[in-house]
């Protein structure tokens, strides 16, 4: 079940005509409510907007990233892009070097990172210690504003229709960002930094493993 899904259930719909997990949801994010307002709900898809479900009620619109399901790829971005952002975090010449080879080279990133580990371990520990001192920032940019600093997530969402976990942003973030990983792999918090599948594309994403647990 997509977030399509979830919007085709809620749009047009009573509040009251809403399973009680629905409920919880919209109660949640309006801070409770008072009377049977009908509920819109529209998909974005633009790229330059990080939440990907606007819910309105009585005009006022609810800003939602919705997922489901684990391992899910939170934020995508090509190379060119994610490396002049690290220069304005001022990244060092080891980690730009060792991230770029990371978008480029062919092995996975599994094997890219054990292949580090035996021939780079300097580069790859600083590259390490870089994203762990940024994690808040790149959490923020992954979960809440994305790339363009659009409209952003005041919520997340895990699950579908009938069972789901919400939970304001800056609570998300703060949590995550407490996480401690024992990945293998670059750790930016509860999140890893990995390249993509090459035979797709050579861009770098971030993922979060257990978003159910999580929150």
């Amino acid at each position: 079940m997509t977030h399509d899904d979830i919007c085709y259930y809620l749009d047009y719909k009573n509040y009251t005509s809403l399973n009680s997990n629905m409920q919880n949801m919209i109660s949640t994010i309006t801070g409770g409510i008072s009377g049977n307002p009908i509920i819109r709900c529209n998909v974005i898809s633009s790229p330059y907007i990080k939440p990907n479900l606007q819910i309105v009620i009585d005009s006022i619109s609810y800003y939602i990233s919705a997922l489901n399901g684990n391992s899910n790829s939170v934020h995508e971005e090509q190379p060119s892009d994610f490396l002049v952002f690290l220069k304005t975090l001022g990244a060092s010449s080891d980690v730009i070097e060792c991230i770029n080879t990371l978008c480029y080279t062919k092995e996975t990133t599994t094997d890219f990172i054990n292949s580090e580990t035996l021939h780079n371990p300097s580069r790859l520990n600083d590259t390490r210690t870089f994203f762990s001192s940024n994690k808040v920032t790149f959490i923020e940019r992954a979960l809440k504003i994305g790339i363009y600093g659009g409209t952003p997530s005041q919520y997340i969402y895990w699950g579908d229709i009938n069972y789901g976990l919400i939970r304001e942003i800056d609570w998300v973030i703060g949590k995550l960002s407490s996480i401690k990983s024992n990945t293998g792999l670059i750790a930016v918090g509860g999140l890893a930094l990995q390249r993509k599948n090459r035979n797709v594309n050579n861009n770098v994403q971030l993922k979060w493993a257990h978003p159910n647990r999580d929150l």
